[in-house]
């Protein structure tokens, strides 16, 4: 099922299942109730902010990681030269 709908949606689904929210429905869009769909839309709010700090600490590691082959390579193309 996640790799049809996409890994970020399953994700999503997954989390909503996991605050207990497994029931969302049609119902939910067509007659929805004020607090259900206020809990929803903390739920989605909640993972966004979750998933947004990930994002950043994946492009921090990335860039720390991009930062120290640009200092290895002058060293490894020295020990080459010897």
């Amino acid at each position: 099922m996640c790799a049809t709908i996409g890994k970020t949606t399953c994700c999503c689904l997954l989390y909503v299942k996991n605050i207990y929210m497994d029931d969302f429905s049609v119902l939910d869009l067509n007659e929805s109730s004020p607090r259900r769909t206020q809990l929803l839309i903390e739920a989605m709010d909640s993972f966004h902010s979750f998933i947004d700090w990930e994002a950043q600490s994946v492009q921090d590691g990335i860039g720390k990681l991009q930062k120290q082959k640009s200092d290895y390579d002058p060293l490894r193309a020295e020990r080459e030269d010897m």
